[in-house]
């Protein structure tokens, strides 16, 4: 008997086999071709914050090329089929742990039960006994303190970026850029509220403190949340505008400007928001 695989995007499948993890298909992401061209070391894309930016995928606008495969199958083979909700928070060697311990008929559960832990460790989810797990709801005023962390740390990031970007950086943020003008213009608000989010996230990335990044993705995660919850008045925050006005003086090497845009930005987003009380509470 044989297994014939048919792929497109940045789901996963792989195959278990005697103890070990193969995956069979390849990442149609940015990240996977930028690895391919030697300008990623494997062990770098889970810290990057373009990831996830797909290549082709069914709906894109290019034309599609699917990769195609054919395997033999041989008794006891386990074929796990999974989207980046999984492979995101969880890694390969992590996945592997899972399929070596839980019964093929509790694997699916498991893997999704392991994720969510993981998501909620870094505050995306919730999870509540004998409920399930709910996206998190966080207060204007954790908010409040995110986008006052944020001021800080991206503050540093912007100055970090203007001293070391290269070229290739300018074309990475302009083409982001160009996603979340298409985004605006097809109405898809969560899609555009994401895509305004991730390019903070890429920003970050470009700088060399892999901690701060670190921290700017937890913190941008939970102010992304509020505007989908809080900001409903006219289009969402985070200007086109800004970004670009950014890149630009990215490529001038301006760091004192593009340090006080992004200060400016930050604060401009948080004041669409409602306001939040002296004690806490919402306004």
């Amino acid at each position: 008997d044989q297994a014939h695989v048919a792929h497109v995007g940045d789901s996963r499948i792989y195959l278990y086999r005697d103890g070990q993890l193969f995956r069979l298909t390849r990442d149609h992401t940015v990240v996977k071709q930028e690895i391919d061209a030697g300008r990623l070391t494997p062990d770098l894309p889970r810290q990057v914050a373009h990831r996830n930016y797909l290549t082709q995928s069914v709906g894109y606008h290019g034309p599609v090329e699917p990769d195609t495969a054919t395997r033999p199958l041989l008794p006891g083979d386990l074929f796990v089929l999974c989207s980046d909700g999984v492979t995101d928070p969880l890694e390969d060697r992590r996945i592997s742990e899972i399929c070596a311990s839980a019964y093929p008929t509790d694997l699916a559960e498991t893997l999704v039960r392991e994720a969510l832990r993981r998501l909620s460790a870094g505050g995306l989810v919730v999870l509540k006994r004998n409920r399930g797990a709910f996206v998190a709801d966080p207060s204007l005023a954790e908010v409040s303190q995110a986008y006052a962390a944020r001021r800080l740390i991206e503050g540093a990031i912007v100055a970090d970026v203007c001293r070391h970007c290269t070229a290739h950086d300018i074309r990475l943020l302009r083409h982001h850029l160009e996603r979340q003008v298409e985004a605006r213009a097809s109405g898809d608000r969560g899609r555009f509220v994401r895509l305004l989010t991730e390019f903070h996230m890429l920003i970050a990335s470009l700088g060399e403190n892999r901690v701060l990044e670190g921290f700017v993705q937890n913190l941008a995660a939970k102010t992304s949340l509020a505007v989908l919850l809080y900001d409903s008045g006219g289009p969402p925050t985070c200007g086109i505008e800004e970004h670009a006005r950014l890149i630009d003086l990215f490529a001038a090497g301006d760091i004192e400007e593009a340090t006080a845009l992004m200060q400016r930005h930050l604060s401009d987003n948080q004041h669409r928001l409602p306001e939040v009380e002296a004690s806490g509470n919402t306004a």
